[in-house]
């Protein structure tokens, strides 16, 4: 990115397996969400958002769903365990824990006590063990240990989904539960310990749900049972054709199939068109399988299950829906009750024709992807589907989902579920449909690439119904909810409205009470995920709380507009909103309709780049620490900036700035720092003796967080002082263990050794950091006499750049003899300056290797105690037509110091050229002036670097250049961001794609189904004569021949042919571009039809650039 915040776009939305470009399309809806265009102003990185640790349970009456459990989190027990976050960082175990904490148990006699608040006589733990561990776990109730143990197991975590870009290894944490044969009265103590016999330490402990869970249910009159029909309750022989059996005699008969106490093995999911199946409780009977009911068109049902468990055992994410628990259709009027879903694909995958039916009071822990999904053909009359009373946690994807391909979901209710710590993906999320309600339900800790709650039009196929008539969101509690999206190097909202693939244009979206807690970025995020501007238009706001933010409000990324009334926010890390459109980077794009009600927040300052999260209240000081390099003892570093903000709604007392150390700073802060404001503290490093040097710039403030901390460091340098030590050092080769580093670790015990035999000239390079004048070099090899005396060859080079070197003494013979030292030390000339030095071992008498314990290195003449300047200290040559050069500007460098500096190159990086007056020394108080010309190849934005390297502090001198190159005569692309058509797309591969500057994405056809066109309106009718085609440049990708022919038209409607069907040859090793030339011709409308490709069964195009020559 560049410093401006410039769109870097995000990669294309990953390729789905061929089986899922049909109507089977399985479980990565959610997951493709995550790789969509990045809007604008990228942040540096996820920073880190402030914490607060509220519990999902602890939310009023009627909110969330109604558990039969009580849950304890380890950190807020008794334990001896080491306490791990609170963390939200992508790919860290604590990110991934319910209330982003956990306990971790290292060694024997480690534990976490639960004291049981009500009775209960069962409990779940979920648990994450190291990749690759399995054991056991020991359990004791109040102080007795108990026969049993837990078993547990990583086999079902860590999974990695590289075809999701910004996923990394996630699914830590799985579940493990136990019944305890007794009731454990109230105040009862249930200790989980690592005893000697239990050896997958570390054991992580995140939460223990304790059930009091009823007797078994005894078998309904009239049913069959699956045992009379040869199921086997063990689980050691497979029960699938028992289990048909008794389906197949309850449907003639019109009962109920009966599955008593037990654990029974199906290894083939049952398909079936209507079938009423009850078990005797989620903890007594249990299914081991990935797949229970898999009806793959739709049935008239209804399918009602309740009472049982199914107990998966997938390692990895099937995108191929065939491990999903629950798969396909359930028909119309269908219920679902007290069902346990465990280590599965997905909990319910349910398409084809499911109307009118309801998934209530159950549980759904540890899928790889979605909970729940509602994948089209879900819809019902004005009561449709409910999905509600349910607990989700840890799933791989959405935990619920509606996603409205190939037909739209309508009527689907979403209410009083409880869901926890999402791994990837989102808590809730609407992909298009009509009428849904999602209400009084809480979403907890959602974790990396998604939002706790989205309300979207992305498609991820077609074909795709988008959102439509009334969105009702109401009642909704999130807490900890958003996250940072590493594609698009921004945030995430707790609650996301996005228009990825269309404008919310025929939708109105009523998001109304409930209340966002604790968001570690924004509460609100408004967006055209996919870059290319369709807006958010139809929302209505009202009577939402929002407490505790580590930025702002809202965060408007796209055009449109929303009416809000009733908000009231505190506790808000950042003031204003961030309202900047993409594309365009329209400050203020989006409209806020407010009306009454509002409070604790304000859509002003508006704000075009991403804040960083901060506590809120909380000073925040940038950069966080200083490093001022080596100065001479005894002199004065040029100062370093620290600039101190608050971005809180109130200004903040400041009591007093201070330093610790040999530093010192002067400031313009006063006694208050009113809100949204900055100022400046200047830091200087006065080195009084050699060697390395701390300290402190404190801002004692009573604002949360205070005082705010950033550490200074820098090295004082005297005559004595070894410049190597502690620096990087490289060598041409290494025998063993005894690297080149060895060489600057200020021991001389340790050695570097080249490769035994393998001849010279052997080489060992010292990186001082900056160019410095040297004076001499002291080198040692280990003092034991067991070494004996020898002599090594040696000349010594140096470099201010680390490519380029010079030779700084002849090659000579040097003899280390333990008896005086094993030492030597060779002086260099007067006026030596260096970055890099090297020795160059041409010879040793005492072994066929070069040796070296220690390469110091010491100061010559005298430090330049003060850093070079520039004025201007950054250069805009404006707007210069491509391949033409701007008059020079004039950049005057100065050496502000009491010594004369060695500079070593001037250089400016393309397409910026220099020429200087300054040689290879600038006096003190003497300048010299630097000519910078810019002379564009492209008609785009450039940014470049004049740099100046020298031996003064704080080298090398860096001016920022930028400029802009503009297009002049047929060297215009003419289709650059002008509107495309196709006659089809897969996914999200659209036309738009090959006219958006960026060669990475990429328009593709409808698949297998030749002839397919491509066509873009240049906007007016212009002369024509060459074309530029271009594909992805990755070598992923692979030569492909396409057959394409080129037509024009002034009116869109009547093609003429400017070059007849061809085929073009696209090879990735030379760029994957091909061009195609005709004869002149003037049309408004060009249309490239494809129709063969010998890489793949589409039209496939990333850039269509057209020129009148």
């Amino acid at each position: 990115m560049s410093a401006t915040g410039s769109r870097t776009p995000a990669p294309p939305l990953r390729r789905r397996l061929t089986a899922l470009a049909t109507a089977a399309a399985s479980t990565v809806a959610g997951a493709a969400l995550l790789v969509g265009a990045s809007p604008a102003h990228a942040m540096n990185g996820p920073g880190t958002p402030p914490y607060w640790a509220q519990s999902p349970f602890s939310v009023p009456s009627g909110t969330g769903a109604s558990l039969p459990f009580t849950e304890y989190e380890a950190e807020a027990s008794t334990t001896t365990g080491t306490r791990v976050g609170p963390d939200f960082t992508q790919g860290s175990l604590a990110s991934e824990a319910s209330g982003r904490e956990a306990v971790q148990l290292t060694g024997s006699g480690q534990y976490v006590q639960f004291t049981l608040t009500s009775a209960a006589n069962a409990f779940d733990l979920r648990y994450s063990l190291a990749q690759g561990a399995s054991g056991s776990l020991s359990v004791y109730v109040n102080g007795t240990k108990q026969s049993k143990e837990l078993s547990l197991t990583s086999a079902y975590s860590y999974i990695s989904t590289g075809g999701i870009t910004g996923s990394k290894t996630h699914k830590f944490f799985d579940d493990t539960r136990m019944m305890f044969g007794q009731t454990l009265a109230a105040g009862t103590t249930v200790k989980v310990q690592v005893d000697s016999s239990d050896s997958a330490v570390p054991y992580t402990v995140d939460v223990a749900d304790f059930y009091n869970v009823p007797t078994a249910a005894s078998q309904p009159a009239g049913s069959v049972s699956v045992v009379t029909e040869g199921a086997d309750p063990t689980g050691a022989n497979d029960s699938s054709n028992a289990f048909n059996t008794a389906i197949n005699a309850a449907n003639a008969a019109n009962q109920s199939v009966w599955i008593p106490p037990g654990t029974y093995l199906v290894t083939n999911p049952i398909q079936t068109q209507k079938a009423t199946i009850v078990g005797a409780g989620n903890w007594y009977s249990q299914i081991k399988t990935n797949m229970f009911i898999r009806n793959s068109s739709a049935v008239s049902g209804p399918v009602n299950l309740s009472g049982f468990a199914i107990l998966g055992s997938t390692v990895g994410r099937h995108d191929d829906s065939s491990a999903n628990g629950i798969d396909g259709s359930l028909g119309n009027g269908f219920t679902v009750n007290g069902l346990w879903i465990q280590d599965t694909n997905v909990g319910f995958w349910l398409q084809y024709g499911n109307s009118n039916g309801t998934v209530e009071n159950t549980v759904v822990e540890s899928t790889d992807a979605d909970g729940l999904n509602f994948n089209g053909n879900a819809s019902g009359n004005a009561s449709g589907n409910t999905v509600k009373n349910n607990f989700l946690r840890g799933t791989g994807d959405d935990a619920l989902a509606i996603w409205s391909y190939p037909t739209a979901d309508s009527n689907i209710t979403f209410a009083n579920n409880t869901i926890v710590a999402p791994t990837l993906a989102n808590g809730i999320a609407d992909y298009g449909g009509a009428n849904n309600t999602i209400s009084n339900n809480v979403i907890a800790d959602d974790n990396a690439l998604g939002s706790g709650l989205t309300i979207s039009n992305e498609a991820f196929l077609q074909p795709f119904s988008p959102l439509s008539g009334t969105i009702t969101v109401s009642g909704n509690y999130l807490i900890r909810a958003g996250a940072y999206n590493p594609n698009w190097a921004h945030p995430m909202g707790a609650v996301q409205f996005d228009s990825y693939d269309s404008d919310f244009s025929n939708v109105t979206v009523n998001y109304s009470g409930g209340a966002i807690l604790d968001s570690p970025y924004e509460a609100f995020e408004i967006v055209g995920g996919d870059g290319t501007g369709h807006v958010v238009n139809g929302l209505n706001i009202s009577n939402v709380k929002v407490q505790n933010t580590g930025t702002t409000v809202f965060q408007a990324e796209t055009g449109g507009a929303a009416s809000v009334s009733g908000l009231t926010a505190s506790g808000l890390g950042v003031s204003g909103t961030y309202n900047n459109s993409y594309p365009g980077n329209v400050a203020g794009a989006y409209t806020f309709n407010l009306g009454s009600g509002n409070s604790g927040w304000s859509t002003t300052p508006v704000l075009t780049t991403f804040p960083d999260p901060v506590q809120p209240g909380a000073l925040h000081a940038s950069p966080a620490a200083l490093s001022f390099g080596d100065v001479k003892s005894g002199t004065t570093s040029a100062p370093q900036s620290v600039t101190v903000t608050n971005p809180g709604t109130s200004a903040a007392p400041i009591s007093s700035i201070s330093a610790t150390g040999p530093f010192s700073q002067t400031n313009n802060c006063g006694s208050s720092l009113a809100a949204g404001a900055s100022c400046t503290a200047q830091v200087t490093f006065a080195p009084t003796t050699g060697g390395n040097a701390t300290g402190t710039l404190t801002v004692a403030t009573s604002a949360p967080g205070g005082p705010l901390s950033v550490a200074l460091s820098g090295r004082g340098i005297t005559s004595t002082t070894n410049l190597a030590l502690g620096q990087p050092a490289t060598a041409s080769s290494t025998q063993g263990t005894f690297v080149a580093g060895n060489a600057t670790d200020g021991n001389t015990g340790s050695y570097w050794e080249s490769a035994d035999g393998a001849g010279y000239p052997q080489t060992i390079t010292v990186d001082l950091g900056s160019t410095q004048p040297i004076g001499s070099t002291t080198l040692n090899l280990p003092p034991s006499s067991a070494w004996g005396a020898r002599t090594q060859t040696l000349s010594i080079l140096g470099s201010t750049d680390g490519t380029n070197f010079t030779q700084i003494v002849g090659s000579a013979a040097h003899t280390f003899d333990p008896a005086s030292g094993n030492t030597a030390t060779i002086a260099l000339p007067s006026g030596t300056s260096a970055r890099y030095v090297r020795l160059s071992f041409t010879g040793n008498t005492g072994w066929s290797a070069a040796q070296l314990s220690e390469f110091q290195i010491f100061p010559g003449g005298a430090a330049n105690g003060s850093a070079l300047t520039a004025n201007p200290s950054n250069v805009s040559f404006g707007s210069v037509a491509v391949g033409s050069t701007s008059s020079a500007q004039t950049v005057t460098v100065s050496n502000p110091g009491g010594t004369a500096a060695a500079i070593s190159s001037i250089s400016t990086s393309a397409p910026f050229s220099q020429t200087n007056t300054c040689g290879t020394s600038l006096a003190a108080g003497a300048s010299c002036t630097v000519k910078v010309t810019f002379t564009p190849t492209t008609a785009s934005s450039a940014n470049g670097t004049l740099s100046v390297a020298s031996n003064a502090p704080g080298s090398p001198l860096t001016v920022a250049l930028s400029g802009t190159g503009t297009s002049t005569g047929g060297n215009t692309n003419l289709a650059l961001n002008k509107p495309t058509t196709a006659s089809g797309t897969t996914q999200n591969y659209t036309p738009g794609n090959t006219v958006d500057g960026n060669t990475s994405s990429y328009w593709e056809s409808t698949d297998n189904a030749f002839p397919q066109w491509l066509q873009v309106d240049l906007g007016a009718s212009a002369s024509v004569s060459r074309i530029v085609m271009d594909l992805p440049p990755s070598s992923s990708w692979g030569a492909r021949t396409q057959t394409i022919q080129i037509q024009g038209s002034t009116d869109g409607t009547n093609f003429t042919t400017l070059a007849p069907s061809h085929a073009y040859t696209f090879d990735p090793a030379t760029g994957n571009t091909a061009t195609a030339t005709f004869t002149a011709a003037t049309v408004r409308y060009v249309r490239l039809t494809f129709t063969a490709n010998t890489g793949w069964p589409a039209g496939q195009l990333s850039e269509l650039q057209v020129f009148s020559q």
